[in-house]
């Protein structure tokens, strides 16, 4: 027996790796899913790119597009786009779909025993929904509730019922502004968010270290 994604064909490794969904960075335009993390690593993928993912790295976000793709095309608003103009600054984001008044976003991981051990849903993710909620109601769609979907490949799907909070996007808002002033001033101290455990293993982190030192 072999054991391992290195050990499958290399077309299907091949897919793996070119089948994952990436954002094309335009100016002054920013995705929701950027904003909800930290603005120092946006700030970075945007002035040095990143790397290319590992096989590893690609195989989650890949599973993750099965479920997404089987299961969004059942639903006649799915991948809905929105678009926000706020002072200069875009906001743009894609619901998964939306069902009886409900937006929903289905979220993948290698298992629910760390969502629920970290206390779910994570508040990144709940930002993120409560945000599309706010912005396809500004668009016209008729939603008065949003969800999360969280799926693994061994247990049962855990589905959370999120509050929609009109705030959040207000919040979602001033990131991008500081985001994109600071992208604007070619500068990221002021983006810099406190150092936790998420900094080990990004791939800028050498960056933010440099800045902190100008």
């Amino acid at each position: 027996m072999i054991e391992g994604l290195d050990a499958l064909p290399e077309p299907i490794r091949h897919h793996i790796l070119h089948s994952m969904h990436s954002n094309i960075s335009i100016r002054h335009v920013y995705h929701v899913t950027e904003l909800i993390y930290c603005l120092a690593k946006c700030y970075h993928n945007r002035v040095h790119g990143s790397t290319e993912p590992r096989l590893e790295q690609a195989w989650p976000i890949y599973r993750g597009n099965i479920f997404d793709d089987a299961w969004t095309q059942l639903f006649p608003l799915n991948q809905v786009p929105m678009l926000l103009e706020d002072r200069g600054v875009y906001i743009v984001g894609k619901a998964d779909f939306i069902h009886e008044g409900v937006v929903y976003d289905l979220k993948t991981t290698a298992s629910l025993y760390y969502i629920l051990r970290e206390a779910a849903p994570k508040p990144e993710h709940v930002e993120q929904v409560q945000t599309y909620h706010e912005l396809l109601r500004r668009q016209g769609h008729r939603v008065d509730g949003c969800r999360l979907i969280y799926l693994d490949f061994g247990n049962h799907p855990l589905i959370f019922e999120v509050e929609p909070d009109s705030e959040t996007l207000h919040r979602i808002l001033i990131r991008a502004h500081r985001l994109d002033r600071a992208l604007s001033e070619g500068a990221s101290q002021g983006i810099q968010n406190p150092a936790d455990w998420e900094c080990g293993y990004c791939e800028h982190s050498s960056h933010c270290k440099e800045a902190q030192k100008c």
